[in-house]
Parts: C-alpha cells; structure tokens; sequence
C-alpha cells in the first residue's frame, strides 16, 4: 500500500474545484435583470447576485453605499427604513463572474 501525502494547500484547492463545480451546476437560470441575495442566514441577508442573459453573476461590494443597498432590498421587496449595509465580503467570497463592481445608486431607483 502507498500512501501519498496531500498538503492543506492541495485540500484547499481540490475543495475549492469541487465548490465551483456543485456551484455552476446549482446555478438556475433566471429571468435579466433579477436580483437575489445569496449566503446569508435568511432571504433578507447575504451577497448580492444579479442576473444577466439568463446567468446568475456577482454585484462586488466595491463602494457599496446605503443607497446601493436601498435599490436591492426595494427590488425584493423588503423595507427600506432600516437597510444595513456589510463590507469585506462578510457573507464569504463569490464564485463564478462579477457582473457589476463600482455601483452608484442615487436609492430611489426600482431597479
């Protein structure tokens, strides 16, 4: 019997594989345009996804404002009274394609 050695970089990187393959065959198609929120511990919270020609892709939080969150939760229907707003990927990096980085909302957009 041999044994071979697996290092944690190499575990890491065989997970993350496996990660994206589960994540592109999860992938619904969608409707152009839609929105949802994606990692979160309900529908109300999470990264955000929007999506473009049928793909579901990544919004990235790159200058991310309270108005940038406003347009999301008013697309899904949620309040915009009391929106917060997360930083630094805090419900875990996306996998897969960013469709938009850099969003400047003025917040009384519907979509």
């Amino acid at each position: 019997v041999t044994y071979k050695m697996v290092t944690t970089a190499a575990l890491f990187t065989c997970l993350l594989a496996i990660l994206a393959i589960l994540t592109s065959t999860a992938e619904s198609q969608c409707t152009h345009g839609d929105v949802q929120l994606v990692g979160g511990s309900g529908s109300y919270e999470g990264n955000v996804q929007i999506c473009n020609k049928g793909v579901w892709g990544w919004v990235c939080d790159n200058s991310w404002s309270f108005n940038d969150a406003r347009v999301v939760c008013r697309q899904l229907g949620f309040s915009t009274t009391n929106v917060y707003r997360k930083y630094s990927s805090f419900y875990g990096y996306g996998n897969g394609t960013i469709w938009l980085d850099y969003m400047y909302c003025n917040g009384s957009e519907n979509k």
